[in-house]
């Protein structure tokens, strides 16, 4: 029997069935040696070029919720030594421990046009404490923090006790944030506007409601200012006897006196009331309103003014004005820090301007900035 063609395996078949392949590792090796610099040239492969992928970098947001109404009543109210004390923004000192609101929806929107710009964070249930992660890190940008109307006091264990319970009004806080080259604004304030506080006691005033107060059609701009004595970031200290002015529309100075020890008709039930004896306010709180009616062709401006002449201690103070955007359907909240008056003190040679650390991601104040 003999064997088939196929099978045969003679030196001369081995050869033959080798060739195939020996040719094709011969292309794959020429092939590589194409890619190989000349003799005596530098190698590029042992200096490799890394470039980085383009990607967006964003800021970590974090701050605290807080009611500055009942800080003002606390302050008040507070006697020795609470009031050594008061000035301090401190988890563990009153009357700001006494502030925090636990449970507020909070989100960073774009002072351009409003639009949240990353998810909303929730304040902490014991603290107060928020933090909003993915705000765009915009060299150009501007951002403001909004809060919904859901939260509630946290009542402390120590401490001036706590005002009638309130329900929380959707409120914007006037604290721009420029986060470009940061990781992180620390710090941030998120400020809640109760429906029975000061805002009760305009609307008592106007012979309106406090709904009526947020309804767009109604009112345009309703902006609750509060102005600090001069300071460092962690101290808010009123400044006594200072009012605002705005550009358009009206502006009422408001004080406080104990709840159910005025007339009703005027007092709100945390105790706040209209004072229309003087240009300003003990406390330094003024509320703002536009009429829809008034056309705006830009933003209002509130300016501080403060009718105090004590050089000794630097008043009458002064500072830049509140830039306040229309909100529909929510009140805007302006924490106002004010610094001496007169001319700034020389830097001395080689030294900068006091300025605030950069994880508060404040702004220069260039003029107004862009709003919707």
């Amino acid at each position: 029997m003999t064997s088939s063609p196929r099978n045969q395996n003679t030196p001369m078949t081995s050869v033959l069935n080798r060739l195939p392949r020996l040719s094709l590792a011969a292309v794959l090796l020429l092939s590589a040696c194409e890619g190989l610099p000349p003799p005596g040239a530098p190698d590029p492969r042992n200096n490799p070029v890394f470039e980085e992928a383009p990607r967006a970098l964003t800021t970590l947001v974090s701050g605290y919720s807080w009611d500055p109404e009942v800080y003002a009543i606390g302050f008040a109210s507070c006697p020795p030594p609470c009031l050594d004390l008061a000035p301090f923004i401190s988890d563990f000192l009153p009357p700001f421990s006494s502030t925090m609101v636990a449970g507020s929806n909070v989100t960073v929107v774009s002072a351009m046009t409003g639009a949240p710009v990353a998810t909303a964070g929730t304040s902490g249930m014991f603290d107060g404490v928020f933090s909003v992660d993915g705000v765009p890190s915009d060299p150009e940008g501007l951002y403001l923090v909004t809060a919904d109307g859901d939260g509630e006091l946290i009542s402390p264990p120590f401490g001036p006790p706590p005002p009638a319970p309130t329900t929380y009004l959707p409120t914007v806080t006037l604290t721009a944030l420029a986060t470009a080259g940061s990781p992180t604004c620390a710090m941030t304030e998120s400020a809640r506007i109760g429906s029975n506080g000061v805002l009760e006691a305009v609307a008592k005033h106007l012979a309106v409601t406090v709904p009526d107060l947020l309804d767009p059609t109604q009112y345009s701009v309703v902006a609750v200012l509060w102005a600090y004595g001069p300071g460092p970031f962690f101290m808010r200290t009123p400044a006594n006897g200072m009012g605002f002015a705005g550009s358009v529309g009206d502006t009422y100075q408001i004080n406080w006196a104990i709840p159910e020890t005025m007339d009703p008709a005027v007092q709100s039930e945390r105790g706040f009331f209209v004072d229309t004896s003087g240009p300003g306010s003990a406390l330094g709180i003024t509320v703002g309103v536009v009429p829809a009616s008034v056309v705006l062709e830009g933003p209002v401006l509130y300016f501080g003014l403060d009718p105090v002449d004590d050089p000794m201690f630097g008043r009458p103070y002064d500072g830049p004005p509140a830039v306040v955007f229309p909100s529909p359907g929510s009140v805007t909240s302006a924490s106002m820090m004010f610094f001496p008056g007169g001319p700034p003190p020389e830097a001395a040679e080689g030294e900068e301007a006091p300025s605030n650390p950069d994880f508060l991601c404040t702004p220069a104040f260039e003029g107004p900035p862009p709003g919707p």
